[in-house]
Parts: C-alpha cells; structure tokens; sequence
C-alpha cells in the first residue's frame, strides 16, 4: 500500500495536457501546476497531435476554441481514448454548455476565471479515477495469470 505522500508524488508525475486559444490561461494554469508534467497545445488540432505522440492521461481544455468546437475536440478525445480524463474550462455561464460537455464524456467542468482550489480538486478526482482504474487493470490481470497457472496453461 503507498503512503499519501507517496501517492501524490505519483500523481504529480502524471502527465496533463492543456488545450486553450489563450495564451494568458497557459500562464495561469502553469502556475497553479508548477509542480506538476504540464504539456500545452493552443490549438485542437495540435492537441490531437500531442495526443497521439505522448502518453496523456488528464486534459484540461477550454470549450470555446477556432478551428474546432471544443465538444467535437472532447468527443474525439473520448473516442480514441476514453480512460483520459478530460476537465473542461470555460468562461460560458449557459448551463447548457456544461450538459453538453458531459453528455460528450468531460469527467468535469470548471468556469472561468479558474479557482486553483477548485482546478487542483477537479485534478485530484481524475487522477484518483485512473489510479482506481489501473489497480482494478491489474488485479484482473493477476486473476488470468493466476487462472492460467492453476490450469497449467503457463
């Protein structure tokens, strides 16, 4: 069993992807995560390329963005890899906004101006998600290997 400081190590480890049009939240987000493996994309198309080349588990990305609507950017994201954990930002007040954003797959929704409180919660939870995920991975991997040998399959 690790420890929480041992834990929150591990997650500090975890890489996050920011997806914004904004420079200035690039700036805010890295300061509020300074601690932590920050890549940053400016654009949904570059997001998608990062995506495919690194191993991202956690994206932090704004709703409103050009190119590309952030919900297509969000179902995509889910589509190609629906264990990324995906933390919509946006300066949007219509609760419609949010429905659709979790009716796509976003884990959760944040408004701007961004609350590091809330940020480092909503951080916490997705990464807490996939921690959950890779030990439950793990514990039915144990349980085929396990199986396999009673039979004397290995």
């Amino acid at each position: 069993m690790t420890s929480t400081s041992e834990a929150a190590s591990t997650h500090n480890q975890e890489p996050i992807l920011v997806v914004d049009d904004d420079p200035v939240q690039h700036t805010l987000i890295n300061s509020y995560l300074r601690h932590r493996q920050v890549s940053h994309a400016h654009s949904p198309g570059e997001a998608l390329d990062i995506l495919r080349q690194e191993d991202i588990l956690v994206v932090i990305m704004d709703l409103y963005m050009p190119e590309m609507d952030g919900l297509e950017l969000l179902r995509r994201i889910k589509r190609s890899n629906g264990i990324v954990q995906v933390i919509v930002i946006t300066a949007s007040e219509e609760m419609e906004d949010l429905l659709k954003a979790l009716e796509a797959g976003a884990n959760d929704f944040l408004l701007k101006p961004l609350d590091k409180q809330a940020l480092d919660r909503a951080l916490e939870n997705a990464l807490a998600r996939i921690s959950r995920w890779k030990s439950t991975l793990m514990e039915l991997f144990q349980r085929k290997k396990d199986a396999r040998q009673e039979k004397g399959w290995d």
